[in-house]
């Protein structure tokens, strides 16, 4: 049987120690787009990371995270 090739998977964010300005929560979830098309060539990105406890969106997660 032939593997499937050239199917990525989707980008994790990244680990780190995550502490909200705007709320405290240390949790926070990637938020992605996709092509919508589960061909070979599926592709997913992530857009922009979402505060976990009271939804504020932001680009870079060390640079947000309260330090």
């Amino acid at each position: 049987a032939k593997e499937r090739q050239g199917r990525s998977q989707p980008r994790l964010p990244p680990k780190i120690d995550f502490t909200c300005p705007v709320c405290g929560s240390t949790e926070y979830e990637a938020r992605y787009t996709e092509n919508r098309d589960c061909g070979p060539n599926y592709r997913c990105w992530i857009t922009d990371y979402a505060c976990k406890g009271c939804s504020t969106t932001f680009e870079n997660p060390e640079r947000f995270s309260k330090k």
